[in-house]
């Protein structure tokens, strides 16, 4: 009898992936380093982050906010929230931010005898089966659509519009099989076959549906680009025209 192979374990940052097609590539306790840890050092993508939270909530501190995949650096924490709310389907990930969380208000209480904890709720799950079903004020996805199949990318956005007054996305727009062809070249050194190059674009995403959906749902929206080491990425943020009564 074969002794089964063990599924492989990334161990370092993968330029290109998602989960949909690397297999066991999303595991609980992955090394997998996010968009926002990653760019941590970049002020201009802070900024535009920041931005476009301020966009969808400019009422943050009255209402709740829905990170979905949220990885080892939540950007929910760049602004007051009332409320946060952290789902991911690696409890791995959210022992790690909570843990560093309590550490964080338990130096501060210590330094200014001050405790100010706003509630944060850490849910695990799969974006299929939310298990979150009353309304929040704005929903985060940070590089989750790039894990999603193209085909459910929109149904899936079609499923939150009803729960949310407001988004914030983030990935990287869907690319030309040329011009994906000339950033593999510079990184890998070599050429790429065309089923390779098909199946890496599958992993970008393509906005232009989205955006109107979520337009067409009442919303304003707001659309900005940013490069990180030469990757460029879309930074989507949309607020309800009439914002709903949170339940």
């Amino acid at each position: 009898m074969k002794t089964p192979k063990r599924p492989r374990l990334i161990t370092k940052p993968q330029r290109f992936g998602a989960a949909w097609y690397r297999g066991d590539h999303y595991r609980e306790k992955q090394p997998y380093l996010t968009l926002a840890a990653h760019a941590r050092e970049h002020n201009e993508f802070r900024e535009v982050i920041d931005s476009a939270l301020t966009y969808a909530a400019p009422n943050s501190r009255k209402t709740s906010v829905l990170e979905i995949g949220p990885g080892d650096a939540p950007i929910a924490e760049n602004i007051s929230f009332r409320e946060r709310i952290y789902i991911d389907q690696a409890q791995g990930l959210l022992n790690e931010i909570k843990t560093r969380r309590e550490k964080y208000e338990t130096a501060r209480e210590r330094v200014t005898g001050i405790k100010r904890v706003r509630p944060r709720v850490y849910v695990q799950g799969k974006l299929e089966q939310l298990p979150i079903r009353s309304r929040v004020g704005t929903i985060i996805m940070n590089e989750v659509l790039t894990h999603i199949k193209p085909n459910e990318r929109l149904r899936v956005i079609q499923r939150l519009v009803p729960q949310t007054d407001g988004f914030v996305i983030v990935d990287r727009p869907q690319l030309p099989i040329e011009k994906l062809r000339e950033i593999h070249r510079a990184i890998a050194g070599r050429g790429t076959f065309e089923h390779e190059l098909r199946k890496l674009q599958a992993t970008y995403v393509r906005f232009k549906p989205i955006i109107a959906y979520i337009r067409n749902s009442g919303f304003d929206t707001q659309v900005s680009l940013v490069s990180i080491d030469e990757t460029q990425y879309v930074v989507f943020a949309a607020r309800r025209k009439k914002p709903l009564q949170e339940k």
